[in-house]
């Protein structure tokens, strides 16, 4: 049940959420099966965490009629471009984090090998982790919209069969003195470089930077001005509900034409690409009166009105 409640809130976060309930059903059907025998893995303990699963959906389907909305939306933006955009991007883009994206192709290429090489040897015991990871890539693969920050959950994991793949090596070869001295230093030396690595980027700032973040100037202007000359009771539909409601402090709803009309506000995007494709500004006037209220260098803020 415990697993089913876990999958359903990080659902609600990402869809990619809902893949804990495949690792489970992984775990107790590679691990414990083999362990106890088919009878071990009962049919109620496969079944319960997604029957708690859709209950808790279910609620959630009718409380928040609205919610989960933004997945389908993204899911009409599919295309076979998108697809391989993706699919020759995210291998590299994991091992951004180690090299801030620089070289990172170079990296992907020598160590790929070792993250597989740890994580067939532990199988076993890391099942559920292999097989929540490859689910997670395949369906990024296929998911429209992302970038990198989509990999940072599954760097931990990298990360993991990473160090178990150099342990693999280091145990491999120690025929010698030599072997043993020249296994050891690659099992220890290549994190502890990349560690350095790590620190140097960070410490130097030539961090790659996003097109667009809620900390920068234009949207930390934009926010203030939300918190300054709204009332805390206005509804804002902006692209980035989550960031609105913590830096704004103030309700918000996606920005789709349905929503805004539910609004008192629209904060409009101007050169961004945010995670849901934003309609034009023709669209939003389609469906509803657009007053200017604020303007910077990526967004106008519209009072919105009823369409006459």
């Amino acid at each position: 049940m415990l697993t089913g409640v876990i999958a359903f809130l990080a659902f609600t976060f990402r869809l990619n959420g809902i893949l804990i309930l495949a690792a489970a059903t992984a775990r107790e059907f590679l691990v414990r099966s083999v362990d106890q025998g088919w009878r071990g893995t009962t049919l109620k303990t496969l079944l319960t965490p997604y029957v708690t699963f859709v209950l808790l959906f279910a609620v959630w389907s009718v409380v928040l009629p609205g919610g989960g909305e933004g997945h389908l939306l993204i899911v009409r933006e599919i295309s076979i471009k998108s697809i391989i955009i993706n699919t020759l991007t995210y291998p590299v883009s994991l091992f951004y984090v180690f090299t801030g994206g620089y070289h990172s192709i170079v990296l992907a290429a020598l160590l790929w090998p070792v993250v597989i090489l740890g994580a067939c040897r532990s199988f076993r015991r890391t099942a559920h982790i292999s097989i929540y990871g490859l689910l997670t890539l395949a369906l990024y693969f296929i998911w429209p919209a992302g970038g990198f920050r989509y990999m940072i959950p599954l760097t931990p994991f990298l990360v993991i069969f990473l160090m178990l793949g150099l342990d693999q090596l280091a145990h491999g070869r120690a025929a010698g003195k030599l072997d043993l001295l020249l296994s050891r230093g690659v099992q220890y030396g290549i994190p502890i470089a990349l560690l350095i690595i790590a620190l140097v980027i960070i410490g130097t700032g030539i961090l790659h930077r996003e097109n667009w973040n809620p900390y920068d100037q234009p949207s930390s202007q934009m926010f203030q001005w939300i918190r300054r000359n709204t009332s805390g009771d206005a509804v804002i539909s902006f692209f980035k509900p989550r960031a609105m409601h913590l830096l704004g402090d103030r309700i918000c709803l996606t920005a789709t034409t349905a929503d805004i009309r539910k609004a008192s506000y629209l904060v409009y995007a101007k050169r961004l690409t945010p995670n849901e494709d934003q309609p034009s500004l023709e669209q939003y006037q389609h469906v509803a009166a657009l007053i200017s209220a604020f303007e910077n260098r990526n967004f106008v803020v519209y009072r919105v009105g009823a369409k006459r």
